[in-house]
């Protein structure tokens, strides 16, 4: 899985809302 680890939520952009995660998408 290529993740940004700066911005994960671009990546996965599933819950973008919750920046407090390095990982949102498994949220």
């Amino acid at each position: 899985i290529a993740a940004k680890k700066h911005k994960p939520e671009r990546q996965y952009g599933l819950r973008p809302r919750l920046r407090n995660s390095k990982y949102p998408d498994l949220l």
